[in-house]
């Protein structure tokens, strides 16, 4: 039915208002997204080092050739951390004997113990201070003083013009200072009695933070050689430590598939290697789906409603200018369809929530064996939802292999798994629709 122009505004300003609201519906998606990437992206942190640990027990030369042989990792061959451990250790037991040498070290208690001679220095070299910061501080402490000093005010070097404002505000400053320690002129009588005061003062000054430095050099030559004591009989840990950092660095990242192959191969390991690969995959391409939603999916659907925002509201302003204030618009200059479009949108809305808390909810790891292409842990960890626009990756992926399901080794929950995937491509919506905008 066609509308009067005032009334084409109402319609697109309702509509853009709508756009905006469904705009931010998903923008606040798209951040619950990217908190659930953060937090599966520390989950791999900690499985991969948990892993880690397990392939790699104990720092030996046995226990580094069954990791490489496990996982195919070749690093701590080129950088042995046997090697680097021994040396460290060379390192460190030369720079506590050099240490023990210094003639600070071996005099550390005469110099810095309560009563050193450094200490006692220190404290003669501040009680020499004291008067003069005191007189300084009589002088530093009025307002204005400091900035007159460095403008060298009222002596030949100061350069204030007599017209300008800030030449006349030094001067009351000046004449407030001589009145507050009751002299007759600045530069007659506060500055020299300043300068009597103030060269002592900055000479120990310097004496005591020169001899503070020295008591500091001697604190720090001992803790430097306790520090390089107590490491010594801590270097296998804390190299083991190292080396499952680095070990798990890789993993994140590894072949999983080929991990697990490897892992089964191995006629001494059990399956804890296997569960623990199958936990890293998950979380893995839980961090690679949620990313997937953030980046791709959920921040194009944003975009694009807040173009249609705009779009509405440069359609608004259009219909409320004077020259068209009398028009007749046609039904097919509006759009009529956008009201159930929002409504779409907001159940749209409230499964994309719950899918984001279904995937990140998933635990039954153990399940996927890891010959399963990567890309199927979508139907396992949404729980058997068809890919749409949401994961666009992955939607062209299943485009190509439209039946491609994952083996699961629970048969009861594979049969389960089959059953949700069935009734999913039948129900709810999320299924072959694209972003409704």
């Amino acid at each position: 039915m066609p509308r009067s122009a005032q009334g084409a505004v109402q319609h697109f300003s309702e509509l853009e208002s709508k756009a905006r609201e469904a705009a931010g519906w998903f923008e606040g998606l798209q951040q619950q997204a990217k908190a659930a990437k953060s937090r599966a992206q520390a989950q791999v942190g900690a499985q991969a080092l948990e892993l880690a640990r397990v392939y790699l027990p104990e720092l030996s030369p046995e226990a580094l050739a069954r990791a490489e042989r496990l996982t195919g990792f070749q690093g701590f061959r080129r950088r042995s951390p046997l090697d680097a451990m021994a040396h460290e250790e060379v390192v460190l037991k030369r720079r506590i004997e050099k240490i023990r040498q210094d003639p600070r070290y071996q005099d550390r208690e005469r110099l810095v113990g309560r009563i050193g001679s450094l200490v006692r220095a220190v404290e003669e070299a501040k009680q020499m201070l004291e008067p003069f910061q005191a007189e300084c501080q009589r002088f530093e402490s009025l307002e204005g003083f400091l900035e007159l000093v460095q403008a060298q005010y009222d002596t030949p070097e100061f350069h204030g013009k007599w017209w300008t404002g800030e030449y006349w505000k030094q001067w009351a400053q000046g004449d407030a200072i001589c009145k507050a320690l009751g002299m007759n002129d600045f530069g007659d009588d506060v500055l020299p009695a300043y300068r009597v005061a103030v060269e002592p003062r900055d000479y120990w000054r310097a004496a005591v933070a020169e001899k503070e430095k020295k008591v500091a050099e001697v604190h720090a030559l001992v803790e430097e050689h306790d520090r390089a004591l107590a490491r010594i009989p801590n270097l296998p840990q804390l190299f083991l430590e190292e080396s499952h950092q680095v070990l798990a660095n890789f993993l994140s990242v590894a072949d999983f598939g080929l991990l697990e192959r490897w892992a089964l191969k191995e006629p001494t390991e059990d399956r804890g290697i296997a569960i623990g690969l199958r936990t890293l995959a998950g979380l893995k391409a839980k961090e690679n789906i949620f990313s997937e939603m953030a980046a791709s999916g959920l921040g194009s659907l944003t975009n694009t409603l807040e173009e249609r925002a705009s779009r509405y509201g440069r359609k608004r302003q259009k219909y409320g200018r004077p020259k068209v204030a009398q028009r007749v618009v046609p039904d097919k200059e509006l759009d009529l369809g956008f009201e159930q479009k929002h409504q779409r949108l907001g159940a749209q809305r409230d499964k994309t929530a719950a899918l984001i808390q279904r995937i990140e909810a998933y635990d039954h790891y153990e399940r996927f064996p890891l010959d399963n292409d990567p890309e199927l842990w979508w139907v396992e960890l949404s729980g058997g939802r068809p890919a749409n626009a949401l994961v666009p990756r992955y939607q062209r992926w299943f485009e190509r292999r439209p039946n491609a399901r994952p083996r699961l080794e629970d048969r009861e929950a594979e049969v389960e798994d089959a059953t949700a995937v069935a009734a999913a491509l039948v129900s709810e919506g999320l299924e072959g629709e694209g972003y409704l905008s």
